[in-house]
């Protein structure tokens, strides 16, 4: 498992490092790296639990699930951009501002508060001593920097978990951790169990885990290191809790609106093992189904049953009347049939279930693209009620307004 060298990283795996709790034989190797080269190694998969920025999980959503435990949110606090000198946010703006990595939460979370801005990737730990000596009028900083900055002698411009809270009424998201999804559902919840009562058991047993934690500081004394502990490892971060995981959607979300988070991810689908959540996207395993999909013979049992259980029959029976009274099939019929199969997964999956599909050549299949499906339904839900019901009245103004 792969996670920061940082003290709140330090204390939420302690108990796993010493063996102070029961992992029933899992055994764990612990790697030490900073966050923008976890964020790079979880692009290839290299562990098995890595913490990761929110930011990224994007990325590695084909490969990882999140874990319900291990988040790294800010209550009303979180990264923070500083400066060499007094500056306003305008002046600060139009400064070269090193920051901790591209992929880090803490760079979306300056993307979404300022817009596109100047930036320099350098080492988390060499921001604040960078700033302070000038090589940088202002930067970024996460971990303890957060509290040591103001004896540093520079300056705070924003702190950007306040900035989140006041425009959303909840916590910044941050860090999470995740599990590698071709371990298997049941191994991926034994696996975030252990990390969940890691955690409980340092926050009950704390002063052996702080000292722990401490080695990781850079230095920092007793008091600060308690504090900024504190400050990330919590009742939350045993529970993301509905808040919490609102929070990570709604902060992808964002992320999205501004062209820095992959569009094609289905946000509200994203699961979070041990949350009690049920896990829709993942497929009971029928040995019998997957070889007929494998040798093209489709899956028509399986498609049955998705039908079955995922499609609203009422509004089916009611386009089915509206039909046979002869009336027209409008663009809210074609968002509702659109939003059916984005239930059943989408088109790629429910043309993996058609016999004889995969005899259809790669110009066909290439087309079930589900990205532009959901463009197609966005499109849709732009335009007023009346245009959906009546698209021939969708000319010059309406079509600006409509693609803009």
């Amino acid at each position: 498992m792969g996670h920061s060298p940082d003290p709140d990283d330090a204390f939420m795996f302690h108990a796993m490092t010493t063996g102070a709790i029961n992992t029933e034989g899992r055994e764990y190797e612990h790697v030490l790296l900073d966050i923008e080269t976890l964020n790079k190694h979880a692009m290839d998969g290299t562990y098995e639990i890595s913490a990761v920025s929110i930011h990224s999980f994007p990325e590695i959503a084909d490969r990882y699930h999140l874990m319900n435990c291990g988040a790294s949110m800010g209550e009303g606090y979180g990264p923070m951009i500083i400066s060499n000198k007094e500056m306003s946010e305008e002046e600060a703006k139009n400064k070269v501002i090193a920051i901790p990595g591209l992929g880090t939460s803490a760079y979306l979370s300056l993307r979404l508060a300022w817009g596109d801005v100047k930036v320099e990737v350098v080492p988390f730990d060499e921001i604040l001593p960078k700033v302070a000596n000038g090589e940088f009028d202002a930067g970024l900083i996460i971990h303890e920097g957060q509290l040591t900055w103001e004896s540093e002698g520079v300056y705070l411009v924003l702190d950007l978990g306040i900035w989140w809270n006041e425009k959303t009424g909840l916590p910044l998201p941050l860090g999470g951790n995740v599990v590698r999804k071709d371990l298997g559902l049941n191994l991926c919840e034994s696996l975030t169990e252990d990390v969940k009562n890691s955690i409980i058991h340092s926050l009950e047993n704390p002063d052996e885990a702080l000292e722990f934690a401490k080695k990781w500081g850079r230095g920092i004394d007793d008091e600060t290191n308690k504090e900024f502990v504190g400050m990330y490892v919590n009742k939350r971060t045993i529970d993301y809790g509905k808040d919490g995981r609102d929070a990570i959607r709604l902060f992808l979300k964002e992320g999205q609106r501004i062209g820095m988070v992959n569009e094609e991810l289905v946000v509200d689908d994203i699961k979070f093992i041990g949350s009690g959540e049920k896990m829709v996207a993942l497929e009971a395993f029928h040995p019998d189904r997957v070889a007929s999909r494998i040798l093209g013979m489709g899956d028509v049992v399986s498609l049955v049953e998705e039908v079955t259980e995922k499609v609203d029959h009422e509004k089916a029976e009611k386009l089915a009347r509206k039909m046979k009274k002869g009336k027209s099939f409008d663009m809210e019929d074609l968002r509702d049939q659109m939003e059916q199969m984005q239930k059943m997964g989408g088109m790629s999956s429910l043309l993996d279930k058609l016999p004889g599909a995969a005899n259809l050549p790669d110009a066909v299949k290439n087309q079930a693209n589900d990205g532009e499906v959901r463009r197609t339904i966005a499109i849709i839900n732009s335009m007023s009620p009346h245009e959906r019901k009546f698209p021939a009245v969708i000319k010059g103004s309406r079509k600006r307004r409509i693609a803009n």
